[in-house]
């Protein structure tokens, strides 16, 4: 009678604990997002951490050039690996900004049409495009060259600052808001120092004060709203 019990209590026991391991059990993840979106966050991560082992100092140099205005020795004795790994960011910001347009309207419930991914990459080629035009125009390239130089270096750093924002959007999509605020205020910033230092740099080289808004009204500040009204009304 006695081991009748025992075995009973036992199998209580055993039964108890079968419960208690289930409910520690993860349901299977939901992907929110196609997962073409992931291979491309891994596409981009695989370009940086490359970037990183062959030329460890070109991301520093950026940096320092763009926020502190100064072209240091150093920065100049690397301008082939700066140049090269320049090229490669720029790639990463295409996919990374294009993949930010998808999760940002996906997750305002807003209406996607695959051509908007390109909008950022197609925004900044039209940018360099106009400041090429403008170096012919007038003739003066040393004055826009360091214009281009401040374009290319805030696109790369806002690449950069998307790749991290990139995989909080994946695994939380339940941040979109905090994620878009942080995502709108790193953007603006970036661009606003940009605007500053291209005035600077403007007015440091006898360019007249009224050129420059009127440059950064028509050739900046027009594109930018007319694809923002597209997507909006899309």
């Amino acid at each position: 009678m006695s081991s009748q019990i025992k075995i009973a209590l036992y199998y209580l026991l055993l039964k108890e604990e079968s419960e208690a391991a289930q409910t520690f059990l993860l349901d299977e993840r939901v992907s929110v997002y196609p997962n073409w979106i992931i291979y491309l966050f891994f596409l981009a991560v695989a370009f940086v951490t490359f970037l990183k082992v062959i030329s460890p100092k070109s991301f520093s140099l950026i940096f320092e050039s763009f926020f502190l205005g100064q072209r240091k020795q150093e920065y100049s004795d690397n301008q082939q690996a700066i140049s090269r790994s320049t090229r490669i960011l720029l790639i990463n910001f295409a996919l990374v900004s294009g993949c930010v347009i998808y999760l940002l309207l996906t997750g305002f419930s807003l209406n996607y049409t695959f051509w908007f991914s390109f909008a950022p990459i197609l925004y900044v080629v039209f940018i360099y495009a106009a400041l090429n035009f403008l170096s012919w125009l007038t003739e003066q390239q040393k004055r826009l060259r360091e214009q281009k130089q401040l374009l290319i270096q805030c696109v790369v750093i806002l690449g950069l600052m998307y790749t991290i924002l990139f995989p909080l959007w994946l695994l939380r999509p339940d941040w979109n808001d905090t994620l878009v605020k942080i995502l709108i205020t790193v953007s603006l910033f970036v661009f606003f120092f940009r605007f500053v230092r291209s005035f600077k740099s403007g007015i440091e080289n006898n360019v007249a004060w009224y050129y420059l808004i009127l440059y950064f009204c028509s050739l900046e500040l027009w594109p930018l709203l007319f694809l923002s009204r597209n997507i909006t009304l899309s």
